[in-house]
């Protein structure tokens, strides 16, 4: 038939031209905050949310020798969600939160799943529905992280270093919802 396996594509983000210059005004901007405030590495985190799906393969299909655009059954089906995962600058985890599209519980994993009860109550993961069609953080959901998760994380770190009122640092990508007013003003 003339066909080989190919692998579907899309075409990759692009770097800002003064990278260099971004990522050098964020580590002196580090830098002197973490010195002038004597900053402790369990009380920097950094966060950052990632788009996971279900799939059944990854995204190869069949198609003719040497076709450049390869178009396939299904791959707009996004079955999927959102993680937001955190890390110290220690080396330590926070709990996860994972965001799913829909507006009742019922979009959740349900309970009687394998591991449910150790993810949310040992490793205090976090399953929430984003309250609309989508899988993305949403003002009410970047709220329950903040509340649930990152302040009762460095909470705990300043009673265990005995430091309550040490300034705290959080490193977030900016997504529209992180750049909005309403975020801004409530944090």
């Amino acid at each position: 038939m003339g066909w080989s396996l190919r692998h579907a594509i899309c075409p990759g983000k692009k770097t800002p031209e003064n990278i260099t210059q971004v990522l050098t005004d964020a580590a002196f901007c580090f830098t002197h905050t973490i010195s002038e405030h004597n900053v402790p590495k369990p009380l920097s985190v950094n966060s950052d949310q990632t788009g996971v799906w279900y799939s059944a393969g990854n995204l190869e299909t069949y198609a003719p020798i040497g076709s450049k655009q390869v178009e396939m059954v299904g791959k707009d089906e996004r079955w999927a969600f959102t993680l937001m995962v955190g890390i110290s600058m220690s080396g330590e985890v926070l709990p996860f939160q994972a965001i799913y599209a829909g507006r009742t519980p019922a979009s959740l994993p349900t309970s009687s799943a394998s591991n449910y009860t150790k993810a949310t109550e040992e490793l205090r993961f976090r399953f929430e529905h984003s309250g609309n069609d989508t899988y993305w953080s949403t003002m009410d959901t970047i709220q329950s992280y903040v509340t649930n998760i990152l302040a009762q994380y460095f909470e705990s770190h300043r009673q265990r270093l005995n430091l309550p009122n040490q300034l705290c640092i959080w490193q977030i990508d900016c997504w529209s919802v992180h750049q909005s007013l309403e975020f801004r003003s409530w944090m």
